[in-house]
């Protein structure tokens, strides 16, 4: 009895002291992000739950990347958002979240803001139901504003999308929609209003503050490298 009341005294001691330390270095990620001078001083909250991203869903830090299909600096900036997770295997999640530039989705779009962006990013949506995001993703920005009813079946039939009836289902569902809103409502409250706009672990990169010369993927890499060191 005495052996095992020992045991379970260490168990206990070494649940505390494991939790001791994720809670250290969640004080150090966010007093690092909070010095930054090319983040902002406020922290917003996402649901990254059910989002389509890449890298392990409990990575230290998160990249969010709010975007619209028919955006050209979303586009260049893709590449450079997927290499993140690269860079920092493990450590880094890149979650996307959709923010339609169209007012077909979008209520805080101008009404005369009529285009393709929710139509493809219904489409991404329906893709990441199947399991099949990254690569569907992918495809909408090599179509680059091509996302007619026809370009969106073929990416789908690219993609090897496992069951082609239910994704051309997804894209017209309500889920849809509401996963849109919920993504376009966190936007708006975050301080949204262009894309890309980009969060670390839920402080937005302000581009207006960047050096001369540099990239939203360097700073963001200058960024990540601190939070981890402070995160130690």
């Amino acid at each position: 009895l005495a052996v095992g009341a020992v045991a379970a005294a260490g168990a206990v001691l070494g649940f505390e002291a494991n939790a001791l330390a994720a809670a250290g270095r969640e004080a150090g990620l966010a007093a690092a992000a909070q010095t930054s001078p090319y983040l902002s001083r406020s922290a917003f909250s996402f649901t990254t739950a059910d989002a389509p991203g890449v890298g392990p869903a409990d990575a230290p830090v998160q990249v969010v990347v709010f975007g619209d299909y028919n955006c050209s600096h979303c586009r260049d900036f893709d590449p450079e958002a997927l290499q993140l997770a690269q860079d920092f295997p493990g450590e880094v999640r890149v979650v996307f979240k959709f923010f339609p530039l169209d007012a077909t989705c979008n209520e805080h779009m101008p009404a005369q803001m009529v285009g393709s962006s929710c139509l493809a990013a219904a489409a991404a949506y329906a893709a990441h139901q199947q399991g099949q995001f990254l690569d569907y993703h992918l495809r909408l920005f090599e179509h680059f504003q091509n996302h007619a009813p026809q370009r969106l079946i073929a990416n789908a039939e690219d993609a090897a999308i496992p069951d082609p009836a239910a994704f051309t289902a997804a894209i017209s569902s309500d889920a849809a929609l509401r996963h849109i809103t919920r993504d376009v409502d966190e936007g708006v409250r975050a301080g949204v209003q262009a894309t890309p706009t980009v969060f670390l672990n839920g402080r937005r990169l302000e581009t207006g503050r960047l050096p001369a010369g540099a990239t939203r993927y360097d700073v963001l890499v200058h960024e990540i490298r601190a939070l981890l060191r402070a995160a130690l």
